[in-house]
């Protein structure tokens, strides 16, 4: 009787190992399914703030650099041109003269 005792002992610890093989098979799935889903939400943000700044920089950022690109041209343009009283002077002095 001892033996048919063990034997059964046996197969009920059979019937365990498998049933928590499967349930450590599945926590194993849903693991590596939850890291992929964590992967996937973290390249959609990545996405999404890449698109955000794209947009940003599109309509705000270029034209207003090329705004104010703009005016300091106009600006070292217009420092660059003389207009000392004497230049101006000058020249109506040298047009009179003649």
């Amino acid at each position: 009787m001892e033996v048919q005792e063990l034997q059964n002992k046996i197969k009920e610890l059979e019937g365990r190992l498998s049933r928590l093989e499967k349930i450590e098979n599945k926590r194993q799935t849903f693991k590596i399914i939850k890291i992929v889903i964590k992967i996937i939400i973290a390249l959609a943000i990545l996405f999404g703030i890449w698109m955000g700044y794209n947009y940003v920089n599109e309509t705000i950022i270029k034209p207003y650099k090329e705004t104010v690109d703009e005016i300091k041209g106009t600006y070292d343009n217009v420092k660059s041109y003389d207009f000392s009283l004497d230049s101006i002077l000058g020249k109506n002095k040298d047009k009179n003269k003649e």
